[in-house]
């Protein structure tokens, strides 16, 4: 039986996604029932554009940094030229008659992540679940010693290739452990 998703789910709701640390992608529903009830509990038009706003996260206070009118029917938008690192959300909402933004849907808020290479830790499996155990991991970090990231974020010729399974099954050879 092949069936496919609907597109619309009757439900208010805003999401946020994070492309890369630069742009975000934000969707939502606004069911044209919770629209209306706003425009008349505000005693707006019908022609009431929704306004996006995104805010910015300054020192404990949100600072609004986007606002775009919304086309009747959009229900996605992409947003480039956030700044790396730092802590925004997105809202939803309609312009009233004295200039307050009213807030229909609001996402909670996003941490971008810092622009740059990712610095490669050591890791330690702390969990598992399922019937397998780990297998015992060796503290990598004299074997980084060897082939650390230079400053621009590339590593030295002849670094220990660091790709390997963290676990086993139950019907291999050996002991695991956990250290």
């Amino acid at each position: 039986m092949v069936t496919s998703l609907p597109e619309r789910y009757g439900e208010d709701y805003i999401g946020v996604l994070v492309r890369d640390p630069y742009h975000i992608f934000i969707y939502w529903e606004l069911t044209e029932n919770m629209r209306k009830r706003v425009l008349h509990n505000w005693g707006l038009g019908e022609d009431t554009p929704c306004r996006l706003r995104i805010e910015r996260e300054d020192g404990g206070r949100w600072e609004t940094v986007y606002v775009a009118e919304l086309p009747p029917g959009a229900e996605s938008w992409y947003v480039n030229g956030v700044t790396p690192g730092e802590v925004y959300r997105a809202q939803i909402g309609l312009n009233a008659s004295e200039g307050q933004f009213v807030v229909i849907l609001a996402s909670a808020a996003i941490h971008l992540p810092p622009a740059g290479p990712a610095k490669r830790l050591p890791g330690r499996a702390l969990a598992i679940s399922g019937g397998i155990r780990p297998v015992a991991l060796e503290d990598m970090a004299e074997q980084q010693a060897d082939g650390q990231d230079r400053e621009d974020g590339h590593e030295q010729e002849g670094a220990p290739f660091s790709s390997f399974s963290l676990y086993r099954g139950d019907n291999e050879r050996g002991q695991s452990s956990v250290r």
